[in-house]
């Protein structure tokens, strides 16, 4: 009697392997293409010109390196979207505003604006 109980275990293990790495490969997917989202609302938002923008807008990027050092690395269970150094070293300050300096947001409005998009990878 002992025997079959151990095969059905045997089995149904196998299946569960199978199914968690199904689950972290789409959760890895789901990562990455949530982040591709964010990256793009993030430097969608950055405009090029020559004056400064409005506290409370998004920052005018006068040589690039701001939107250039916009990425994103993926985990096993998070991903981080944001700014990279040295191009990006400003970006906390922008971001945040500092006592003198007014805060000009960009990442969390493109979270917010990625809201949505987000939800639809997530139900396939």
């Amino acid at each position: 009697m002992a025997l079959p109980f151990l095969a059905i275990k045997v089995a149904i293990d196998l299946k569960l392997k199978t199914l968690r790495k199904k689950v972290r490969r789409a959760r890895k997917i789901w990562l990455k293409e949530s982040a591709k989202e964010v990256q793009r609302e993030a430097k969608q938002s950055i405009r090029k010109g020559r004056i400064t923008s409005k506290p409370g807008d998004p920052p005018i990027g006068k040589k690039g390196d701001l939107k250039r050092s916009i990425r994103y690395k993926v985990g096993r269970q998070d991903a981080w979207i944001g700014p990279t150094r040295p191009l990006g070293s400003h970006a906390n300050i922008l971001e945040q505003g500092t006592r003198r300096v007014a805060a000009r947001p960009f990442m969390g409005p493109a979270l917010e604006r990625s809201r949505p998009k987000i939800r639809k990878f997530r139900k396939l």
